[in-house]
């Protein structure tokens, strides 16, 4: 049985593509590519964030292409095509798709729109503690 392709309409920095694949997946980690061996950890280090598309192909190509990922084997252009970019539009002609994100799946809107922000985390810290070193007498009564 054929995995349905969808058709895809990806717009990246700008410049449009038209593309009909069962798959694409977004990548924002660097750790994630190098640990299976992929392409673009550096590109996502400088700001960017990568597309790879599976090419056309049932669910025994899709599942033969997640062997090869799995054992660090796959070839751009054999096994997939990889996009780069700031800021991503994916329109699936859709109202909704159910996508899969950070382990979980939800429905989502169609058209995504993706963006990577830059020193956009806010990280709190407490204030110095001037206690911190200081010890307490508590055998006092």
């Amino acid at each position: 049985m054929l995995y349905r392709s969808l058709r895809m309409r990806i717009t990246v920095d700008g410049v449009t593509h038209d593309i009909r694949t069962p798959m694409a997946f977004v990548a924002v980690r660097p750790y994630q590519l190098e640990e299976y061996g992929l392409p673009g950890a550096e590109i996502i280090r400088n700001g960017e964030m990568v597309v790879y598309l599976a090419p056309k192909g049932g669910r025994l190509n899709l599942l033969w292409t997640a062997l090869k990922v799995l054992k660090r084997n796959v070839q751009e252009d054999e096994d997939y095509t990889m996009l780069t970019g700031r800021n991503i539009v994916i329109e699936t002609f859709r109202s909704k798709r159910l996508v899969a994100w950070d382990g979980e799946k939800s429905w989502m809107n169609d058209p995504f729109h993706l963006r990577m922000l830059q020193n956009d985390l806010t990280v709190i810290v407490p204030a110095n503690d001037t206690t911190k070193n200081k010890t307490e007498d508590t055998t006092k009564a």
